[in-house]
């Protein structure tokens, strides 16, 4: 048999226009990063000074922000991770939705550096209470007023449609389980995760306390007046579910808003001086100090000093006990964790322990984990063309906090269930931070209506 040259087609000179929004939902988000970002790069509490803003990360503060969203509608995890890994995948499945970073002008781009205070002029001020775990390693911030672009792409319906119908003969063929025959859309999910993200998020770590927050002219309100019924619409259009208890964050059906009016950068340290006021300020979670004023506050009032002093057995003979105080409690846990607690004048590791000298450095920690995410949020929202701003407070709907522990030099010392973490008891002692705030001892509970006698408005409801 004698072997005949094959016909090749020759490739065509113009190729055939694909119109591909018959096929995908396209939109373009114009970003504005309003206050400093700390760490988002490859390694921890670093940023990247040529990819800032990683597509994968901005993937999983919308991960996040979906749960804490539309998320909410499901009543247990198993229900909620079948439509997560529909939207944003899982590692056996890609995600049907595309994110694309065009990232900043490297002109853009400046840096806060710790040497100088990053740039504050108040080396004791509202920043500087939240910026400690930069500052004491000594990481640079990645400078806030920059703008990058975000595009984000998935498929429509009818083609979701029609890859779940292509997946599940797959999975008939492979005799494995099929999915569901109906594939929900997915715009409004993606919608209302860039919505959550770009208002009450940000980018990099240390989120919840303002770091790396976004404005998104789009997304914004429009005015200071608009708020209270942006937030109420968005909701509402969007079908999230507040108020619902799950086993992730979800949304408050309220927010609230602070009274002064500027540049998002002062709003900031506006949000974030309430938190610092509430639990470490002169006269309310501290002693007035000797000379009376507020730079050098006196001793704690709230319950963890007297508690982790009277574990240890260790005590700075300066520092008797106040007998007043708690010395079996832990409020403060409510606010996240952990919570590294260093006494001035603890004993160094290489010391030998001594019932003279304050206790060592401690960690309280959740119970069988590192790490618990704090519920409240302390961040600008910024409205119109994003030049004003006001002091935003989101506390988000939670699970109480039932059990933590107390651990020193990595060795657990006690363990404490919800008696020891909230309860009337701790609002009743003489110089309470929570007295008259809570009716139940919630640290949580009082913050907010701190927050509320100290100039901001519940808006929202």
């Amino acid at each position: 048999m004698i072997a005949t040259p094959r016909s090749i087609t020759e490739f065509p000179e113009n190729l055939p226009k694909v119109d591909l929004n018959k096929y995908l939902n396209q939109k373009e988000y114009s970003i504005q990063v309003i206050t400093p970002i700390f760490g988002g790069g490859v390694n921890a509490g670093e940023y990247d000074s040529v990819t800032p803003i990683r597509p994968s990360g901005i993937r999983g503060h919308l991960r996040f922000w979906w749960r804490a969203t539309l998320g909410a509608k499901f009543e247990n995890s198993a229900q909620l991770s079948i439509r997560e890994g529909e939207i944003w995948g899982t590692a056996d499945s890609p995600s049907p939705v595309t994110i694309r970073v065009i990232q900043p002008d490297s002109s853009s781009l400046g840096q806060r550096k710790a040497s100088d205070f990053y740039g504050f002029q108040n080396k004791y001020g509202p920043e500087s209470y939240v910026l400690f775990p930069a500052r004491d390693k000594g990481y640079p911030l990645l400078k806030e007023g920059f703008t990058f672009q975000l595009k984000i792409c998935w498929p429509k319906l009818d083609k979701l449609q029609h890859l779940r119908e292509i997946e599940n003969d797959r999975l008939r063929k492979e005799k494995k389980p099929l999915k569901a025959e109906k594939f929900d859309d997915i715009s409004l999910d993606v919608e209302a995760a860039v919505w959550a993200w770009t208002n009450f998020g940000g980018i990099g770590s240390r989120t919840r306390r303002g770091c790396g927050a976004l404005f998104c002219q789009e997304t914004a309100p429009r005015d200071i007046a608009s708020i209270g019924k942006w937030y109420r619409k968005k909701l509402d259009d969007s079908g999230i579910i507040q108020q619902q208890v799950r086993d992730w964050p979800t949304m408050s059906d309220n927010i609230l808003i602070g009274s002064t009016v500027g540049k998002p950068i002062d709003q900031w340290a506006e949000a974030i001086e309430v938190m610092r006021a509430f639990r470490q300020g002169a006269g309310v979670g501290r002693n007035p100090g000797s000379s009376g004023g507020a730079r050098m506050p006196g001793r704690s009032r709230w319950p963890e000093p007297e508690a982790i002093r009277s574990l240890i057995k260790a005590r700075l003979p300066k520092h008797q006990r106040l007998a007043a105080i708690p010395d079996d409690a832990f409020p403060r846990a409510d606010f996240g964790l952990p919570i590294v607690f260093h006494f001035k004048d603890g004993q160094d590791k290489k010391e030998r322990f001594s019932e003279f000298r304050d206790p060592p450095e401690s960690e309280l920690c959740p119970a069988g984990s590192k790490r618990m995410a704090s519920p409240v949020i302390l961040r600008p929202l910024a409205f119109g063309d994003g030049r004003r701003s006001v002091p935003l407070i989101m506390r988000l709907v939670t699970k109480p906090l039932n059990d933590v522990e107390l651990k020193v030099r990595g060795e657990t010392i006690h363990s404490a269930g919800p008696e020891e973490i909230r309860g009337p008891r701790l609002k009743e002692y003489r110089n309470s931070p929570m007295s008259v705030l809570t009716e139940d001892g919630s640290a949580l509970e009082a913050f907010v209506n701190f927050a509320k006698g100290n100039g901001f408005e519940v808006v929202g409801k």
